[in-house]
């Protein structure tokens, strides 16, 4: 669980990188860690990472998946070991089938479980456990008891809401009762709880009788997958977009980069701009002064400040991506132009790096439309470089900074 020390994963890609050199061949070192929930917040060093042979464990997807996964915590012995066999294998499979149920639920969000909670096979097999106890210890099958000890404490003792505490219950009262014994119980619908078989009679069950995935395997209207299947087509699209090449040149077979795809949105977005409201033509049009005409009269200027806005910011974004090879100080400040990042939120390049080029852009700064655009990228960073250090330096106290801003735009901007 290496993700639980940050600090000292850089100690541990030196140690690796000591003991690399003279060390066995059969030598290696195994690290497990919790996938980072997104990759902002990766944390395991890039030499790490690139050295080792990387295998990921994910949770089964799907109630087929599940069932199967929950099953094989077990094996014939564990069938075998209770003298009350047929009642055993029953409460056994359908306690398989529960634990299934309530995970695959989490994927449905708050339609699931209204919180998230830690169901594990532990769960499962103390479950079992109790279970086999309390048949050897009974003369009858108590099925108050056990739903008691699975609802309140084994898988209850995760769920901290009334809600989920009552759907845990009703599952189990649904699945463990006196009639899954007379072979008139359903798990779903469809999907009968089956007679007694052998280990791998059970698994060969699941596999022909179990039903195609739906949400009635969980207890669900089919509704409910709408938004599981939503986030899930949007994070794959995301994924997708996120593996597109970054470079600007053009990859193999012609494909168009980010640089050709941001150009033809301009142009777009600049052909489908509509002109500006002539507000003069239009108030001789109109004969006579009511709210409504006023109202509208104001909302067309706004219209104009705003559309004039766009044209702007469009041509402007156009105008950097005319200009041929950047310098590094140009590339920093088209980079935050088009990701709108400030200074501070530039990967790899430090605060005290860009102050560096900048001030060199700045004295060096010339004439022409492509001078013209740089002088305008150049100054807009310096600016924001400027609030950011003095935040630095003085605590976002608001005075502080407004005389240096003032004081720096008089002496260097100016200038």
């Amino acid at each position: 669980n290496i993700h639980l020390v940050a600090n000292w994963l850089s100690s541990l890609e030196k140690k690796l990188e000591q003991h690399s050199e003279g060390s066995h061949q059969d030598f290696r070192v195994f690290i497990s860690a919790e996938p980072a929930p997104s990759p902002e917040s990766h944390i395991i060093p890039q030499g790490i990472l690139e050295n080792s042979i990387k295998i990921t464990s994910e949770a089964p997807t799907g109630m087929h998946a599940n069932l199967h996964k929950a099953l094989d915590n077990f094996n014939q012995d564990t069938l075998e070991m209770c003298t009350r066999e047929n009642e055993f294998k029953s409460i056994l499979f359908a306690l398989c089938y529960f634990h299934a149920a309530v995970a695959e639920r989490r994927k449905f969000g708050p339609q699931g479980w209204n919180r998230s909670y830690p169901f594990n096979t532990g769960d499962l097999t103390i479950s079992v456990n109790v279970l086999y106890n309390y048949l050897e210890a009974s003369t009858k099958v108590p099925y108050d008891d056990l739903r008691y000890l699975f609802g309140e404490i084994m898988y209850g003792g995760h769920i901290t809401d009334d809600w989920d505490r009552r759907l845990c219950k009703t599952y189990l009262e649904e699945f463990i009762k006196p009639e899954m014994l007379e072979g008139e119980l359903l798990l779903a619908p469809g999907f009968p709880l089956p007679a007694n078989m052998d280990y791998n009679g059970y698994h060969q069950y699941i596999d022909d009788a179990l039903p195609p995935e739906s949400p009635y395997l969980d207890g669900l209207h089919p509704n409910a997958e709408i938004g599981f299947l939503t986030q899930t087509s949007e994070k794959l699209f995301r994924t997708v977009l996120e593996m597109q090449p970054r470079d600007t040149s053009v990859g193999e077979g012609g494909v168009g980069t980010r640089d050709e795809t941001v150009k033809a949105l301009l142009e777009e977005m600049l052909e489908k701009l509509m002109d500006e409201f002539n507000i003069a033509e239009l108030m001789a049009k109109v004969e006579e002064r009511t709210p409504y005409a006023v109202v509208a009269f104001q909302e067309c200027e706004r219209m104009n400040i705003l559309t004039s806005e766009i044209k702007r910011s469009l041509k402007e974004l156009d105008l950097g991506l005319k200009v041929g090879a950047l310098g590094a100080c140009e590339c920093i400040a088209l980079k935050i132009l088009v990701n709108g990042k400030g200074a501070q939120g530039i990967k790899g390049v430090t605060v005290s790096a860009q102050h560096c080029w900048l001030q060199n852009q700045l004295d060096s700064t010339g004439k022409g439309s492509q001078m013209d655009f740089k002088w305008h990228i150049v100054r807009r960073h310096w600016e924001r470089l400027k609030i950011h250090k003095a935040k630095t330096a003085f605590g976002n106290r608001g005075g502080s900074i407004h005389l240096i801003l003032q004081h720096s735009n008089n002496r260097s901007l100016r200038s």
